[in-house]
């Protein structure tokens, strides 16, 4: 009996220690002491690191005991950073436990620096404190403020070409392969880049480049067309040679100013003189780019199309514009005046007859203009007071007078009966407004007026 109230005895103490033990731990901090506020030290006052920095520690945060009534492992510490200035009101925190000492690698600040959307490249500063606790958040104290300057750096880009020699480009090889860049990727925080080409004449400085967009890739392939074109819109002459200079911007997020900008690569080029065309499949012709009429343009305007279409009587009238002479690319749609790649059809505003087109695709515009062809001067028949009408012969897509009494005087060639539109010049390669067109002997003639290849318009005079 004697031993069985000792273990109940026993027993009863165990269970007490327990109880007590349990409302210890479930006390509030406010029974703890008072602990003190840290203060906090940095190993710089000035952190200006490079992309070589960027696993090396550039900031080392120490800071003091606060002393609290609990195991120090338990402590809370939480960094915190903003600029300065900004009283911590958006800033970047960094929760510690137990530790007093954090480091930061140089691409770990560069992050946090972007992050408060401070401009790589730029020397500003930023304000640290530190705030320490119990681990349950009670007794918070601020430490003194540590300001730092600070540059944040923005990795580079290194652009290689496949190739430095010189280049001939040939239009017969338009759609190969000029020349490859690859570039590596560069940095700033977690904002996206795009990525662009700009090429320039030699000593062009990039004022006004030419841009070939390479969006996110971190490589693009010029072709020998597109690298003529840049080559002839940046000021090099057709058929000559001269040095391009040629980099790669990176841009962030939505800004148009380049936010990186990478070595340059010098290229020598002898360029070629272009056509640039639109096609007009529709109705009028079976639906068929490979077969249908073409706008042309050419350098240095490669954007303002013009040609002439000859539209026969019946269908629907409707058409479309296509960049190349298939479906697989762009295509125009749009309306009585305007062009859009989502577009429904559009249509001749007069129905049949013979237009004189005209189509900007960088403005999204285009006009129709139904005309007909006389030649006037001092040596047809009417004079300069009186046209003297064409016949237009679709078979040969001409406009024709078969037989004529000019005298040895002067003419051209005017559509409309007006001079909005009107030719002169060399007969080989007729022009808007050119010169008056001599003719030498009096005599029959048979002029033939060919409009079918745009911008190449041309006209013959056979003495009969």
């Amino acid at each position: 009996m004697h031993k069985n109230l000792n273990l109940l005895f026993a027993l009863a103490a165990m269970v007490f220690m327990m109880a007590a033990c349990k409302k210890l731990a479930e006390l509030p901090n406010n029974f703890y002491p008072n602990g003190t506020a840290v203060t906090l030290s940095g190993s710089v006052n000035t952190v200006a690191s490079k992309p070589a920095d960027s696993t090396n520690t550039v900031l080392t945060l120490n800071w003091t005991n606060p002393k609290y009534a609990q195991d120090t492992s338990l402590y809370k510490y939480v960094v915190e950073i903003d600029s300065t200035g900004k009283n911590f009101a958006k800033e970047y925190t960094l929760t510690e436990n137990g530790a007093r000492e954090t480091t930061f690698s140089g691409k770990q600040f560069n992050d946090i620096l972007a992050g408060l959307g401070i401009a790589a490249g730029t020397e500003s500063s930023v304000d640290i404190r530190l705030t320490s606790s119990y681990g349950n958040n009670n007794e918070t104290y601020h430490s003194n403020v540590l300001t730092i300057k600070t540059t944040p750096y923005i990795v580079p880009i290194t652009v290689t070409p496949s190739s430095t020699n010189p280049l001939t480009l040939l239009i017969t090889n338009a759609s190969n392969s000029a020349v490859a860049f690859n570039w590596n990727p560069t940095q700033y925080g977690t904002f996206p880049f795009t990525y662009a080409i700009q090429i320039d004449t030699a000593g062009g400085k990039f004022t006004n480049p030419q841009i070939i967009s390479a969006g996110t890739n971190l490589s693009k392939d010029i072709s020998v067309g597109d690298l003529n074109t840049a080559a002839l819109l940046a000021g090099v002459a057709a058929n000559a040679t001269n040095n391009l200079q040629i980099r790669v911007v990176a841009y962030q997020g939505a800004n148009t100013v380049p936010t990186v900008i990478s070595n340059v690569i010098n290229v020598k080029v002898t360029t070629y003189l272009p056509f640039m065309y639109l096609w007009l499949p529709g109705d009028y012709q079976g639906w068929n780019p490979s077969s249908a009429p073409q706008l042309g343009a050419t350098v240095p305007d490669l954007v303002n199309y013009e040609g002439y279409v000859n539209v026969p009587a019946g269908g629907s009238f409707e058409f479309k514009m296509t960049n190349e002479p298939d479906w697989n690319h762009i295509a125009y749609g749009g309306d009585a005046t305007t062009l859009s790649t989502s577009g429904g059809n559009l249509k001749w505003p007069n129905g049949a007859g013979y237009y004189y087109v005209k189509a900007n695709p960088t403005a999204l515009t285009w006009s129709a203009t139904k005309t007909t062809w006389a030649i006037i001067g001092d040596a047809t028949p009417g004079g300069w007071g009186s046209d003297t009408p064409m016949t237009y012969d679709p078979v040969n897509n001409v406009w024709v007078i078969n037989s004529v009494a000019l005298s040895a005087n002067s003419m051209k060639f005017r559509a409309n009966n007006g001079w909005d539109i009107n030719l002169g010049g060399n007969l080989s390669k007729l022009s808007y407004g050119g010169d008056n067109i001599s003719i030498s002997s009096a005599g029959n003639y048979k002029i033939v007026l060919d409009l079918s290849h745009p911008l190449k318009y041309t006209a013959t005079l056979t003495k009969l």
